[in-house]
């Protein structure tokens, strides 16, 4: 996607769809994305459409390699800022649950 004649990244072009509240395109292109991709909703897959998102697939690595890292330190994150203990264990059974750790932990393991 362009505008003001510069190409524009998923990143800057996420932030300008927003910007511009084009939510209708927004939902399309990421319903064209999503029937594509099929149902699971794994790492794997959303990477296979790592172009529909303006990303090479080495980038679109890096990035949820990042967000994995961030991921994995959630906890301690949000104990140091004073989130209770009781809180962290039920966000726990769903940020942490096997099907997402284990695809975080295949991420950050070399």
């Amino acid at each position: 996607m362009q505008h003001g004649g510069v190409a524009l990244r998923y990143a800057e072009m996420s932030l300008w769809l927003r910007r511009c509240g084009d939510a209708a395109r927004i939902q399309t292109s990421g319903e064209q994305v999503f029937r594509r991709m099929g149902a699971e909703s794994s790492l794997t897959n959303a990477l296979s459409e790592h172009a529909a998102f303006g990303l090479t697939a080495q980038r679109a690595q890096q990035l949820v390699a990042e967000v994995a890292r961030v991921v994995s330190g959630w906890q301690a994150h949000f104990l140091q800022v004073g989130v209770s203990v009781t809180d962290i264990q039920t966000l726990a059974q769903y940020i942490d649950r096997p099907f997402l750790k284990t695809q975080r932990d295949a991420v950050l393991s070399p």
